[in-house]
């Protein structure tokens, strides 16, 4: 279990900061905060309350919320990683955690801005 820790979710920098520090926790090398976090800016631009309909032909299939766009359809729910849409916007910390522990597992690909590629034009 990880360390209790204080994050702050105010200001844009501060969020990042936070992200940090949360992957610290998983010993990431820079290089690997990086690109997680280019990643997160290109998925919600570090907003813990952002929301992305998933459309096709105008019907909403699906909603990816908070700030590691966790898709309500795969992930939120009873007997899913996450409870309820609610929790996901109140606890941004375990939302990281959760992409953190994707990527450890070969799983980054469960980001659309990491398959088409739009997190690279965070990268510093």
């Amino acid at each position: 279990m990880p360390p209790k820790t204080s994050f702050d979710w105010t200001t844009k920098e501060k969020v990042r900061h936070s992200c940090r520090v949360i992957m610290d926790e998983f010993n990431l090398s820079w290089k690997a905060k990086d690109l997680l976090c280019a990643v997160i800016q290109a998925e919600s631009g570090f907003k813990i309350d952002a929301k992305n309909e998933n459309k096709k032909n105008g019907k909403v299939l699906s909603t990816d919320w908070g700030i590691c766009q966790i898709n309500d359809y795969w992930h939120i729910g009873k007997g899913k990683g996450f409870k309820s849409i609610e929790e996901v916007l109140a606890k941004p910390e375990k939302s990281v955690r959760f992409m953190v522990e994707m990527y450890l597992h070969g799983k980054l690909g469960l980001w659309c801005a990491f398959t088409n590629g739009q997190y690279k034009k965070y990268l510093k």
